[in-house]
C-alpha cells in the first residue's frame, strides 16, 4: 500500500511538472481582472436656478454637472428650501439623474480647441412638476475664456424646462454630491426684532418677527430631517401697531389679525390660503413688553381695488404704482399706471413691455392679467366696481402749450396748469359751454380764462404773471 501511495505521488508530480512546463513554454498565466477604477471629473460645471415664484413655492434649485474621464456626463439638482441635509442617497430634495450625455474634447475648423458636448434628461427629469414629459437632446460646442473659465445655457427640467446659465471648467468644487449638498444647505439667521410670535406644530410652523419699525416679518419653517431642527424662510412682511393693549396686524392695509395683550402676553389665528390649500397658524407671544407704537397708518391708500377668483386683488394708489396679489401671494407684480384716452394702463415695473389695459365703463373697470406660474399660462380677470378714485386724479386730457407749459383737466371739473418745468402751478375750475371752454382759478374766481376758436382751431390763453403760455384744445375730449 504504501508503495502504491508513493507512486501516485510521483505521478502526480509528473503531471504537474509537465502541465507547469506547457504552461511555460506558451502565454502567461492570467492576470487577475483589476478592480474598476472609479471615472474621474474632468470638468464641472454648476448654477443656481431660482425666482421669485419658485421661491414662493418653496425651490431653490442649485445644478451640478460633471465631465468624466471616460466620456460620460451626469448632472443633478438640488432644492436648497426643501431644507434636507441628508446623504445624498436618501435626501428627498436631491435629484441624482437629472442629465446625462457624452463628451469629448474636439477641434473646429479653425484648429481651435473646444468641448463637444451632448446632454439629455436622464430619468429623474423625464417628468417634470407639470407631469409633462421632458424630451430632448441638447448639443453643444463649448469654448473657453482666456482664464480657463466656459460658461453656457443650459435646460432645467422643472416647470417645462426652463433656462439657466451655468459656469465652470477643470476645477473641481465638489469632489461627491455629498459635498454638492453640504456646499448649497441653506442657512439662516433670525431677524432683529422686539418681539417673536411662535406657532408651532401641529399647526402651521411659523415666526412672526416684530421690529421697532412695524414691520412684522412673516418666517414659515421647514423640519430638516436629518437635524430634527427647523429652518425659517421669509415669506411675507406685515405691519403691527398697538393701540391701548390691543394689537392689529395687517397686510397691504388689510387686517390679518388681532390680538388683545394681557400681563405682555398676546395671541392670535391667521389662515393662510395658497391655491385652495389652508394652512392655520397659531400665533403666541411671551412677551409684548416692547410692542410700543408700530407702523404709522398708511397714508397712501387704495383708490380703487379689482377683485379676481380665488382672493386675487390689484389695488391701485394714487401715487401711480398699483400692486397685484394672486395665487396666496406667489404672484405679487407691482405695476406704475396712466389714465389714457379713456383707459386705464398698467405697466410691469420689471418688464416695461408689459402692459395691461382695462377697458374702464362709466365707473366701473375690468382688467385680465396674463403670465405664467410653474410654466403654465394664467389669465386672471379682475374687475372693480369704483373707479372714481382713479378718475379723479387722472386727467381726461392733457394739452402741452408752446411753450412748453401743460394743461391737464380732469373729470371732476377741475384743471391743472404747470409752467416752467412744474415749477410754477395753479389750480382751477373747468366748463364747457356753447363750444367754449372757461377755466376759472380756484384760489381767485375772478381770474377766468375762456378758449376761443379761430381757423378750425380752438385755442386757451392763460396769463398771469410770469407764467403765460397758449394751448390748442380738442374739444371732444372734454365730453
Amino acid at each position: 500500500m504504501k508503495i502504491k501511495k508513493l507512486i501516485a505521488v510521483a505521478a502526480a508530480g509528473v503531471i504537474a511538472a509537465s502541465v507547469g512546463g506547457f504552461v511555460a513554454c506558451g502565454d502567461k498565466t492570467p492576470e487577475k481582472p483589476e478592480t474598476p477604477t472609479e471615472a474621474k471629473i474632468v470638468y464641472q460645471f454648476g448654477g443656481h436656478y431660482t425666482d421669485d415664484t419658485l421661491k414662493s413655492m418653496g425651490f431653490d434649485y442649485y445644478i451640478l454637472l460633471n465631465l468624466f474621464d471616460d466620456g460620460k456626463v451626469k448632472g443633478s439638482g438640488y432644492n436648497q428650501l426643501a431644507m434636507d441635509s441628508s446623504p445624498y442617497a436618501s435626501n428627498k430634495a436631491f435629484s441624482e439623474k437629472w442629465y446625462t450625455g457624452s463628451w469629448k474634447d474636439a477641434k473646429n475648423d479653425e484648429d481651435m480647441d473646444y468641448i463637444d458636448l451632448k446632454v439629455r434628461y436622464d430619468s429623474q427629469a423625464i417628468n417634470n412638476q407639470t407631469g409633462q414629459q421632458l424630451v430632448g437632446d441638447f448639443t453643444y460646442e463649448l469654448y473657453a475664456a482666456g482664464d480657463g473659465s466656459i460658461k453656457f445655457t443650459i435646460d432645467v427640467p422643472f416647470a417645462s424646462g426652463r433656462k439657466q446659465e451655468i459656469t465652470g471648467g477643470k476645477t473641481v468644487k465638489y469632489k461627491t454630491l455629498d459635498e454638492f449638498i453640504q456646499g448649497n444647505l441653506y442657512t439662516w439667521t433670525a431677524p432683529e426684532s422686539v418681539a417673536v410670535f411662535v406657532s408651532e406644530a401641529p399647526n402651521g410652523v411659523a415666526n412672526l418677527y416684530c421690529k421697532d419699525n412695524g414691520d412684522a416679518l412673516f418666517y414659515t419653517g421647514t423640519k430638516d430631517p436629518a437635524k430634527n431642527e427647523y429652518k425659517y424662510i421669509n415669506a411675507d412682511t406685515w405691519k403691527w401697531q398697538n393701540s391701548n393693549g390691543k394689537l392689529t396686524f395687517k397686510k397691504d392695509g388689510d387686517v390679518v389679525g388681532t390680538a388683545d395683550i394681557e400681563n405682555n402676553r398676546a395671541s392670535f389665528s391667521f389662515t393662510k390660503n395658497l391655491m385652495g390649500y389652508e394652512t392655520e397658524y397659531s400665533f403666541a407671544c411671551a412677551d409684548t413688553s416692547k410692542l410700543v407704537g408700530g407702523a404709522q397708518e398708511e397714508e397712501d391708500r387704495p383708490i380703487a381695488t379689482f377683485a379676481g377668483a380665488g382672493g386675487a386683488t390689484l389695488k391701485v394708489f394714487a401715487d401711480g404704482t398699483a400692486k397685484l396679489s394672486a395665487y396666496g401671494g406667489m404672484i405679487k407684480p407691482e405695476f406704475t399706471w396712466e389714465f389714457k384716452s379713456g383707459e386705464i394702463i398698467f405697466t410691469d415695473k420689471e418688464n416695461a413691455e408689459k402692459k395691461y389695459t382695462a377697458t374702464v365703463t362709466g365707473n366701473a373697470a375690468t382688467v385680465t392679467y396674463s403670465d405664467s406660474l410653474g410654466g403654465n399660462p394664467i389669465n386672471i380677470e379682475l374687475s372693480c366696481d369704483d373707479i372714481k378714485g382713479v378718475l379723479a386724479i387722472s386727467p381726461i386730457a392733457t394739452f402741452t402749450g408752446a411753450g412748453g407749459a401743460t394743461l391737464e383737466f380732469y373729470s371732476d371739473n377741475t384743471a391743472k396748469a404747470s409752467f416752467f418745468n412744474g415749477a410754477m402751478k395753479i389750480d382751477f375750475t373747468w366748463t364747457l359751454s356753447d363750444g367754449a371752454v372757461t377755466l376759472t382759478d380756484a384760489v381767485n374766481t375772478e381770474k377766468t380764462y375762456t378758449s376761443v376758436a379761430a381757423d378750425s382751431a380752438v385755442t386757451l390763453t392763460i396769463k398771469d404773471g410770469y407764467a403765460s403760455d397758449t394751448f390748442t384744445l380738442d374739444l371732444s375730449l372734454l365730453g
